[in-house]
């Protein structure tokens, strides 16, 4: 406190150190300390912003999973007669299908012959990681060749109306995949002849099913017919490539696996 008469700074009392003049009176200084001095020893708790934004991500994903489960029972009853429908307004419901097929693959190859990955360097990376997304990409094209070959039959469609139909067409193929996992989780070798059926019909039925739904009343532009024909062909041409430089790991283990029978 400052004393009016020297100027003198005084720590507290009501007379000045230096010449005694009595203090003025300040009821506002002593009631901010008076505040001060009871915050301070408060402690409000607090929800903290990572935990709020941890509970916001929560409900959303409850929420996505509920509505996808709804949009995956739907399609997969009957697949063709309600996939035909299908527009961009399922492109997140199609990509959740998508990214489900091809993580599908090798976690079952992971799971289901974890007996013959010992050898392997980085098992996880090496077989789940590097082949999922080499089979998303893979997935992708091929949906991007669909796309082409819906466009040259001169049907107007979006890439977003392509992709969402392509993903759902795919989700009875999820299904047999789903039921393949369990069966790889129980070490039940059947789960192979499941995963190499499904992966051959999915990536040479799910273009034509796409394209035929599009061009269903279309006359103009390619044919179905031959927009199918050349979407495989460019299919077989990309698998040919993937095969040999990204899943070179999960085929040495298949054959690891299919020489173990052969000699035992």
């Amino acid at each position: 406190m400052i004393c009016p008469s020297c100027n003198h700074v005084n720590d507290e009392g009501n007379f000045c150190e230096n010449c005694g003049t009595k203090l003025p009176n300040t009821p506002e200084v002593a009631a901010t300390k008076e505040q001060v001095s009871r915050a301070q020893p408060l402690t409000t708790p607090s929800t903290t912003p990572g935990s709020a934004v941890a509970s916001v991500h929560l409900d959303n994903a409850k929420k996505i999973s509920k509505l996808y489960w709804g949009y995956f029972t739907t399609f997969l009853k009957k697949p063709f007669s309600q996939s035909c429908h299908v527009g961009k307004e399922q492109f997140v419901n199609g990509m959740i299908t998508i990214v489900l097929y091809t993580l599908f693959i090798p976690l079952m190859i992971y799971f289901g012959l974890k007996d013959y990955s010992e050898y392997i360097e980085n098992p996880f990376l090496n077989i789940v990681i590097k082949p999922f997304f080499a089979h998303f990409v893979f997935i992708m094209i091929i949906a991007t060749f669909t796309f082409l070959t819906v466009k040259l039959g001169k049907v107007q469609v979006s890439y977003q109306d392509v992709i969402s139909r392509f993903g759902t067409f795919l989700i009875p193929f999820v299904g047999l995949y789903a039921l393949a996992f369990v069966m790889a989780l129980l070490q039940i070798k059947l789960f192979l002849l499941l995963l190499f059926l499904g992966f051959i019909a999915s990536i040479f039925t799910v273009p034509t099913f796409v394209i035929v739904s599009f061009k269903n009343g279309i006359h103009d532009g390619l044919d179905a017919v031959y927009g199918t024909v050349l979407t495989n062909v460019a299919t077989f041409i990309v698998l040919g490539i993937m095969i040999k430089a990204l899943f070179a790991v999960v085929v040495h283990m298949i054959q690891e696996y299919i020489s173990s029978l052969l000699f035992f």
